[in-house]
């Protein structure tokens, strides 16, 4: 640090605070830069992160004084690979580049053991490298599994029925049947007051309340509605909603946010998106 701006930093913490700030404002100014639209890339501030996170976990550890020493130079070089590997899904290409372009053959085991541990960590936490998890959420990437891949490609809005008539707990199983004669809805929501959904009825079991309505027509709707067993929001993707079907054994799901029910998806309209898509991807 002699002729530079911290010379007078004379203590032995310094570079590691130095270096600690140094990792994180480089973090941000690369996401800045990217998220920005400017030129660049993200494998060698890969690198450079990686390099003083290495330097720096091991320059504080002998500074504890606590048993051996570590070398500084040998984490550096395997906190390069293991950042590389984490961030890109790249394990072997981390170790051979790390080994080949700091000649450290030597340390072929540690580049190993740390890229495979930062794999699985971040494989853990998404199945994507950070180059393609964009592109994959907006369902662009081709899995191996073509059923969600087909699934992903599917727009919510072409599966989502928007509910159009609603009814109040106070309504009577009367309001219920003059209502079905005219409504196309596969299901009809018991909502509050305040337009809390508090239960549901499906046109499918109006046969069930049949008898209802001929021993008491004026029997309240809240006596005969269904609990919300099951629903969805807007944010599920389709991959969801199908597995959702598939535990629930129902055709019809409300679509719920913030206790307030916006739509139902459609099972059979689910499946003729679907088989539309299959049809495209066959066409193309």
């Amino acid at each position: 640090m002699d002729g530079s701006l911290f010379q007078s930093f004379k203590q032995s913490w310094f570079p590691l605070l130095f270096i600690g700030a140094v990792v994180f404002l480089k973090a941000i100014a690369t996401g800045l830069t990217l998220g920005s639209g400017g030129n660049g890339g993200n494998f060698a501030p890969s690198l450079f992160v990686g390099s003083y996170t290495g330097f720096a976990f091991a320059y504080g550890w002998n500074l504890t004084g606590i048993g051996l020493s570590l070398p500084i130079t040998n984490f550096t070089m395997v906190g390069m690979a293991g950042l590389l590997s984490g961030l890109f899904h790249a394990p072997l290409t981390s170790i051979f580049l790390i080994a080949e372009i700091t000649g450290g053959y030597g340390l072929m085991i540690p580049l190993m053991i740390v890229s495979s541990i930062s794999f699985a960590i971040s494989k853990r936490y998404s199945n994507h490298s950070m180059d393609i998890v964009k592109l994959a959420e907006e369902g662009h990437v081709v899995r191996a599994d073509k059923d969600r891949h087909v699934l992903s490609s599917i727009d919510s809005e072409e599966v989502m029925e928007e509910t159009l008539v609603v009814l109040k707990p106070d309504d009577t199983v009367s309001t219920l049947f003059l209502t079905a004669q005219y409504s196309q809805q596969a299901l009809i929501p018991i909502v509050s007051d305040n337009g809390i959904l508090l239960g549901m009825i499906y046109l499918d079991d109006l046969p069930t309340i049949l008898p209802v309505y001929s021993s008491d027509p004026n029997t309240h709707l809240e006596l005969v509605m269904e609990p919300i067993r099951y629903s969805l929001n807007p944010r599920n993707t389709m991959e969801q909603v199908m597995e959702m079907f598939e535990h629930s054994k129902l055709n019809y799901l409300p679509v719920i946010d913030n206790d307030q029910v916006l739509g139902y998806y459609s099972k059979h309209r689910l499946l003729e998106a679907y088989r539309k898509k299959i049809m495209e991807n066959i066409v193309e």
